[in-house]
């Protein structure tokens, strides 16, 4: 059985913009982000994307990476905080996902996305207490 992943990746780079994946099977969907995100190395929700595949492929190490460079091109991205807070704690990362959820919550709120902010930050105190112990 194929799974199909249901993003949609809009990437801005200059004067070209590009929609690189719909709905497309897994073992697709990846080199085609893969391939354009080479030639968008400096688009940070690029990576952001590319670790979100990553992940759902399975390989928690080419996802991590992928977050880290995202946050690396634009630290103020909560979504990569937040998912790179959860592939940290797949792997079993507990303080630096605490670490990541809690950059996240505070990108958040000083983006005055405060809603969002203490949704995140209950639904992260049902798994892990935010100074690294277990809830």
């Amino acid at each position: 059985m194929k799974i199909v992943v249901k993003y949609t990746i809009h990437c801005h780079c200059g004067w070209s913009s590009f929609t690189v994946v719909r709905t497309l099977e897994r073992p697709t969907a990846t080199p085609i982000a893969t391939t354009a995100f080479q030639h968008a190395p400096d688009v940070a929700l690029a990576r952001y994307y590319l670790g979100l595949m990553e992940r759902c492929r399975g390989d928690l190490v080419s996802s991590l990476r992928a977050y880290a460079h995202s946050l690396e091109l634009n630290p103020d991205l909560a979504e990569s905080h937040q998912n790179f807070a959860v592939a940290r704690l797949m792997g079993g990362d507990i303080d630096g996902a605490c670490s990541s959820f809690r950059a996240a919550i505070e990108t958040l709120n000083a983006q005055n996305r405060t809603d969002e902010a203490s949704v995140l930050q209950a639904q992260v105190s049902g798994i892990v207490k935010l100074d690294g112990s277990a809830p």
